[in-house]
């Protein structure tokens, strides 16, 4: 009974895909759809252009930017974790682009754990939003993790903008605990 009704299947799944195949609106659809993402691409370089010329890695050619039907793909060096992530970001936000690939590597020369341990604590005695706080930063291979009580969503957010903004640092968790005044 069951290869019956498997078979009664099969069959009517290969003539939809037959009646589909001859009908010549769908392909002329499928044209049609083509067309429009390759225009819609090209009507965005211009604003991909200036989005771009916003970020000097791009600029100096430590970033490439490939966007092919929609599809941006990222590569190359930055120094830091922001810098990677505002231009995925910005590139992202862009008319014509559905879907982006970051492979961007963070990458500062060979700078120790300690080095990066440093200069985000000393950003965040220096920064306004974060200085009252006494926050703990341990990194291993560039990775940073955050601990820590701070007052508010701002509090946390700014400490970890501070830690992807130091060379080097490869990734960021931020554990800090929101406990309101």
């Amino acid at each position: 009974m069951e290869s019956k009704i498997m078979h009664t299947t099969s069959v009517k799944l290969l003539l939809c895909v037959a009646v589909l195949a001859a009908c010549p609106e769908t392909r002329a659809e499928a044209r049609t759809k083509e067309t429009r993402t390759a225009a819609d691409t090209e009507s965005a370089s211009p604003s991909i252009q200036r989005e771009l010329s916003k970020f000097p890695a791009i600029e100096s050619g430590k970033v490439d930017v490939s966007i092919h039907s929609g599809r941006a793909v990222l590569s190359g060096n930055v120094s830091t974790l922001l810098a990677k992530e505002q231009i995925a970001s910005a590139v992202g936000g862009l008319d014509g682009v559905y879907f982006v690939r970051n492979r961007i590597r963070v990458f500062a020369g060979n700078r120790r754990d300690i080095e990066i341990r440093k200069d985000i604590q000393k950003g965040l005695v220096f920064n306004p939003v974060t200085e009252e706080f006494e926050l703990s930063v341990e990194v291993h291979d560039g990775h940073v993790t955050l601990t820590g009580v701070v007052d508010s969503r701002k509090e946390a957010d700014a400490a970890e903008k501070v830690a992807k903004s130091t060379p080097g640092a490869r990734s960021v968790a931020n554990e800090l605990i929101i406990q309101p005044k």
